[in-house]
């Protein structure tokens, strides 16, 4: 009896080991995809998102005839591109505002990124994709050193939950969609194949030119993926790309042809920090080398390779050249480099499993076992945040947060959306997203002249050593309706003194004041 149930235990713990083996990409996901939605269910949203609620807030509410989404001018906006204008109308279709409805792609930018990724190594391996996938998903999340970039188009554990909202997100997703159409047609059908991937570079080339360079180059090297005759296919690819450039400079919201070749300069200095440490932020990358070495007898591995050292060769020159915006393409270098160690990760742990099951097993437990014990420090909260929701749905009662921004909403009560309102850089990020206008900005603005003066201004008038005359220039110059105070500023007190004759108070809560210009 005894060795019976030995047996049969013994069976249930090989199967439940194979069973996680066959399926631990869809594992990952699925785990990963619960901590993103606790995630967007608090509302702990920071950085370029208030940009693009913004955008998506005025695409909500004037879809044919948008405003700048921050400032009272006209003038056009880099983010009014094709995936805002697809979550507004979801939005509208669903009677949402434009923070719910990007909280909620995020989500959906996930299940494409992922999506991608598993279509992606499904043609660049003949390892089974669930393997390929899950290492590469590993990777990109875990494989980073100190500090690494908080910007959008990476993808690591500290980053990922805030911007799968982002263009960015949707636009590598698409693009690993892509890049495997090309590689293996859907359903064989070449010409359906092709319109797809037309679409997709015309949505990514307009929603983040950035990735644009990372598919491009991907569809150029992949070309010699294959041994046929190239002239064909290469013929194929120009005419697709011709075309989805060509449509793409007749977007109406902006000016690509301005963006591409003027614009986009503003955006240079901001991103000099990729040229800083790093090496301190992506040493670990080199230990998984080795792998390469599985990864390169294989035609596509090799032109993976050429295809990351041709991404690295216009990094460098981003910084020969001060095009520091260029620095951005180091994160699709890190992309590629993680899919080679991926599929050579995958391909040495099948020839494990070829020549000693045993050993291939007990290096899963213990890889299994890893990522549990790594998780410690957030399963809890996430299991709990999870039973919150459940209860807050079962009283039909609204379970999301608003962690970040819970004391703005008011702002829709008493500020008209053509209003101007004087803030601090901080606030005036956030309060476009509500109602109203500012004056400056947190970030650079590529079709907006003077946006280094606005900032200047609005700095300066929050600076606690500027006199009260020259607050009330700035005042003049820019004519505001509203004032609001950050009362956790030291500043707040001796603005709302100097301006005491000029404004009326018209709304307190535990972090603003709100004024009314006289």
């Amino acid at each position: 009896m005894l060795n019976y149930i030995n047996t049969n235990f013994i069976r249930y713990i090989n199967a439940s080991i194979g069973w996680i083996s066959r399926n631990r990409y869809s594992i990952l996901v699925g785990f990963l995809f619960i901590r993103f939605a606790v995630f967007a269910s608090n509302g702990f949203w920071s950085g370029d998102f208030w940009e693009h609620s913004a955008v998506v807030k005025e695409f909500i509410e004037h879809p044919a005839h948008p405003h700048h989404p921050l400032f009272l001018l006209d003038a056009p906006n880099a983010f009014m591109s094709p995936y805002a204008l697809l979550v507004a109308s979801f939005a509208r279709l669903l009677g949402l505002n434009a923070i719910y409805a990007l909280s909620i792609f995020g989500l959906f930018n996930y299940l494409l990124l992922t999506y991608g990724i598993k279509r992606f190594c499904s043609v660049i391996s003949s390892i089974p994709s669930e393997n390929t996938s899950f290492y590469f998903l590993l990777l990109t999340l875990m494989l980073w050193g100190n500090d690494p970039w908080a910007y959008s188009g990476f993808f690591h554990i500290g980053i990922i939950e805030t911007v799968l909202p982002y263009p960015s997100t949707f636009s590598i997703g698409l693009s690993l969609i892509a890049l495997s159409l090309f590689v293996k047609p859907l359903y064989l059908n070449k010409i359906l194949s092709s319109g797809i991937i037309c679409l997709i570079i015309y949505i990514i080339l307009l929603s983040h030119p950035l990735t644009f360079i990372f598919l491009a180059s991907g569809l150029f090297f992949l070309l010699f993926s294959s041994r046929s005759f190239l002239y064909i296919p290469l013929l194929n690819l120009t005419l697709v790309m011709f075309v989805a450039c060509m449509t793409a400079f007749l977007w109406p919201y902006f000016s690509l042809y301005d963006l591409l070749f003027g614009g986009s300069n503003v955006y240079h200095s901001s991103n000099s920090v990729m040229y800083l440490q790093v090496w301190d932020r992506i040493w670990p990358n080199i230990m998984f080398l080795p792998f390469l070495w599985w990864t390169s007898k294989s035609r596509v591995g090799i032109v993976i390779v050429f295809w990351l050292v041709s991404l690295c060769v216009l990094y460098m020159y981003g910084s020969i050249s001060l095009n520091y915006s260029y620095g951005r393409i180091i994160s699709y270098c890190i992309l590629l480099f993680q899919v080679l160690a991926a599929v050579g990760i995958a391909q040495f742990e099948m020839k494990i499993e070829m020549t000693c099951l045993v050993v291939c097993r007990l290096y899963r437990i213990l890889l299994l076992s890893l990522l549990v014990a790594l998780s410690g420090t957030w399963l809890p909260y996430v299991a709990t945040r999870v039973l919150t929701i459940v209860n807050q749905l079962s009283k039909n009662n609204n379970f999301i947060n608003q962690v970040t921004y819970k004391n703005l909403v008011f702002i829709n009560k008493l500020v008209s959306p053509d209003q101007l309102v004087i803030a601090d850089l901080e606030t005036s990020w956030m309060i476009p997203t509500f109602s109203g206008r500012v004056i400056a900005a947190l970030h650079p603005q590529a079709f907006v002249n003077d946006i280094n003066e606005r900032n200047n201004d609005v700095v300066a008038f929050f600076n606690i050593e500027t006199k009260k005359q020259e607050r009330i220039d700035i005042i003049n110059k820019y004519r505001p309706q509203f004032l609001l105070l950050d009362l956790n500023k030291t500043t707040s007190s001796q603005i709302q003194s100097d301006l005491s004759q000029l404004i009326e108070p018209l709304y307190t809560n535990e972090q603003y004041r709100l004024f009314r210009f006289l």
